[in-house]
């Protein structure tokens, strides 16, 4: 049985607008899946938050969820699971690095080029972010010398 003491918690605590953009983000990027997923419902919050820049509770995620049709698999955890596929709707992402970034092409093996493949495989890459914190993301992630001179060298192409 779910629980629902948390219902409708979303709807007094975010704007008409954040929960629009909740269920955009929901549309997007989770389709339904046969398999359990590794992200539960607080890996989803975090990407939301990353994505959105919303910083939901657990429990409002929960409620989006629930309200978006994603059922739980066991709604008696903490963290609730959902038979989900997680994707990443590029082509449609509002910031203009990322998109940008996305269709470059530079030689394989190349830092820049590796760059771009680590970032369309990072599904908590900070893609709607803008340069001061996807550096500081890169930084906190312990990226490499060679990777954060990768990323300024995009970015100063990008901006050109």
């Amino acid at each position: 049985m779910l629980d629902h003491e948390f219902h409708g918690k979303m709807v007094k605590e975010y704007s008409e607008n954040q929960i629009a953009v909740i269920g955009e983000w929901i549309r997007k990027n989770i389709r339904p899946g046969r398999l359990i997923n590794e992200y539960d419902s607080y890996a989803i919050k975090q990407l939301l938050e990353i994505d959105t820049g919303i910083c939901m509770t657990n429990d409002a995620v929960k409620e989006a969820m629930f309200l978006a049709g994603f059922r739980p698999e066991c709604s008696g955890d903490e963290n609730w699971r959902f038979r989900i596929l997680l994707v990443r709707e590029i082509n449609e992402n509002p910031n203009p690095f990322f998109n940008w970034l996305m269709v470059e092409e530079y030689a394989e093996g190349t830092p820049e080029a590796d760059f771009i493949t680590d970032v369309s495989q990072d599904f908590r890459f900070p893609v709607f972010a803008d340069h001061d914190i996807i550096r500081g993301y890169l930084e906190n992630a312990d990226a490499y010398e060679e990777t954060l001179d990768a990323f300024e060298r995009l970015w100063a192409e990008y901006e050109k």
